[in-house]
């Protein structure tokens, strides 16, 4: 299934002609790709992840692909999280993560967003306060830096809503209220709908105006 695909990256990386290589290659791979949700190969998943990360390396402004890279990282981490060490999930966000700041893009940085606020969720299943903590602090940064992306703010406002909550449930009241704070300035400052559950944040301004 891969013969073709390796033959197109390794012909990209040694020209200069990219331009029907890479559609090429988009063509091929969007093909293999419309199931990958069905798909539960971890060792498949990985191997079209690398294809891509490949090929972004040789043209990483081209959006099509960016929003590929986006798509499969975001729909095929939480079957990998079932299957992977927690080690290996968080290489593959370090790595998404390395190209949205390589590249300055508006379309990885939205993803990364995303996934994000997944990742929150799925470390939250494994109780591993430690890399929601990591998360949800990348989740401010990201605010800041785009205080005028609707998407990245949205994200950031759910992931945070989530950490949060998940904090408090942890006993780890010092944490929740930091990332409440921050959360508060985004839904007063940054956004104008409605992007978390309003009867659940109302109880965690009594949590917190309760005791603070």
């Amino acid at each position: 299934m891969f013969e073709e695909l390796e033959k197109i990256v390794i012909a990209l990386e040694k020209t200069s002609q990219q331009s029907s290589l890479v559609s090429e290659f988009l063509e091929k791979i969007s093909r293999i790709i419309i199931n990958i949700e069905q798909t539960t190969d971890s060792e498949t998943i990985l191997t079209l992840i690398t294809f891509v990360e490949r090929v972004l390396a040789v043209v990483p402004e081209n959006k099509q692909l960016q929003t590929l890279y986006g798509q499969i990282v975001l729909n095929t981490l939480p079957i990998l999280f079932v299957q992977l060490p927690l080690l290996q999930i968080k290489a593959i966000i370090n790595n998404f993560r390395a190209f949205a700041d390589k590249t300055t893009s508006d379309i990885l940085t939205e993803f990364l967003g995303m996934i994000l606020v997944n990742s929150i969720y799925d470390f939250s299943l494994k109780n591993h306060a430690a890399s929601i903590n990591e998360f949800a602090t990348e989740l401010i940064d990201l605010s800041r830096k785009h205080p005028t992306n609707e998407k990245v703010q949205t994200a950031c406002a759910k992931g945070l809503f989530n950490a949060t909550q998940f904090l408090l449930q942890q006993k780890d009241r010092t944490a929740a209220r930091n990332f409440y704070r921050q959360l508060e300035t985004i839904l007063e400052t940054r956004l104008e709908k409605e992007v978390v559950d309003s009867r659940q944040l109302l109880k965690l301004k009594e949590v917190f105006e309760e005791k603070d």
